[in-house]
């Protein structure tokens, strides 16, 4: 399976204020409710070759490549959505 190169669209998220979230993939939507995780997630992204995150370098001119791969954190994930019920499915009426 391959991804596709450009950020698509897959799912849509809905948090109201009641504690509750919904998620709607497709036509299937699932409520859940909000909880906070025990111990939060970080999301990185591994940096491409050479890209020290444009602070100074750790390493000598030409010595990248002895260096491990670079990272960046994207986000810190503190809530989750936890479902207990099966997926509904959205009918859409004929335009």
């Amino acid at each position: 399976m391959t991804l596709p190169s450009s950020p698509a669209l897959l799912a849509r998220c809905c948090a109201p204020q009641d504690g509750k979230g919904q998620l709607q993939v497709g036509n299937h939507r699932i409520t859940g409710s909000i909880e906070a995780l025990p111990k939060p997630l970080v999301l990185i992204d591994r940096a491409p070759p050479g890209d020290a995150g444009g602070g100074a370098p750790l390493a000598a001119p030409g010595d990248e490549e002895l260096l491990g791969p670079a990272y960046h954190v994207v986000g810190v994930i503190r809530k989750r959505l936890r479902f207990e019920d099966r997926p509904q499915t959205i009918v859409r009426a004929a335009q």
